[in-house]
């Protein structure tokens, strides 16, 4: 595991077995075959507001998110983790406009 043919040599890692690629010509590079070591894994963001509302909001709607087929429960959740900053802004001009004839219906807006 701690050899590997490179080129027309074979070529060993001295750090625990970890291969090493040595090409004539080519830059020197570690191989990271085994377990793709180095590579950093993304962290889904979570809330970081202090409100207890919104908090519990975001625990309804990951759950619902995780345990419904519904787009709509993935979007909401998307939007109430959303920094202030990214969050996309909807007017009242857009909203009314998305409600037009949508008598008695109720309109959710997660945004800024």
């Amino acid at each position: 595991f701690g050899s590997r043919r490179c080129g027309s040599r074979l070529c060993v890692g001295p750090l625990g077995g970890i291969p090493y690629l040595f090409a004539v010509g080519d830059a020197m590079g570690i191989d990271f075959v085994r377990g793709g070591g180095g590579r950093v894994k993304n962290k889904k963001r979570e809330i970081k507001s202090e409100n207890p509302y919104l908090v519990l909001l975001c625990k309804l709607y990951k759950f619902l998110a995780r345990r419904t087929d519904s787009k709509f429960n993935k979007v909401i959740y998307k939007r109430l983790n959303m920094s202030g900053r990214n969050r996309p802004p909807l007017s009242l001009s857009k909203l009314m406009k998305f409600m037009d004839g949508k008598d008695g219906k109720i309109a959710v807006v997660v945004g800024a």
